[in-house]
């Protein structure tokens, strides 16, 4: 089982007590992803079962974009490394831009042009994935743009608009 983004302690401790919903198996495993190591250990996860998820190196960024974008689509080098330097080659701001830049059949040249544009390169590749989101499925967006302002874990969709229809459903998976 995966618990992915398990940042905050208030999820294994008072009212949610996630931790006391986990499941304990010897055939099995827990896997934890976290920006927190202290949580980490204060779970009492081992210290070598801790690891420190690093970026890439500038040749696996390559490698990476390469998986998803064609030649013409990186044919400046120079400007590609500057990108891939941009979100410090962490494989996941990388896939929104490729995702985004294979859609739109742009070259990492022109997206790099939209990450000078901005103030925050990571906040820009968020957008630009945003956006496509909202050109796809606009339930979605809505429902981005609403859960903004609650708790970033445990939302009740119960508090979501039309929570139980199809479109509902759909809305969530993109999410």
């Amino acid at each position: 089982m995966i618990v992915d983004n398990a940042d905050s302690s208030d999820f294994f401790d008072g009212t949610s007590n996630l931790a006391s919903h986990l499941p304990f198996s010897r055939q099995g495993s827990l896997l934890f992803t976290s920006r927190n190591r202290e949580l980490m250990v204060h779970l009492d996860v081992p210290a070598p079962n801790i690891f420190a998820v690093e970026g890439m190196s500038e040749d696996e960024g390559f490698g990476f974009l390469e998986t998803h974008l064609t030649k013409d689509q990186m044919n400046n080098r120079e400007d590609t490394a500057e990108l891939l330097d941009v979100p410090d080659y962490l494989s996941l701001a990388i896939r929104q831009a490729s995702a985004y830049m294979a859609k739109k059949q742009i070259s990492t040249t022109e997206y790099l042009e939209y990450c000078r544009e901005a103030q925050n390169p990571i906040a820009t590749t968020w957008l630009i994935s945003f956006r496509q989101v909202a050109d796809c499925d606009p339930m979605a967006a809505d429902y981005l743009k609403f859960i903004c302002f609650l708790s970033e874990k445990a939302i009740p969709r119960s508090l979501l608009r039309d929570a139980s229809t199809l479109e509902a459903g759909n809305a969530i998976g993109t999410l």
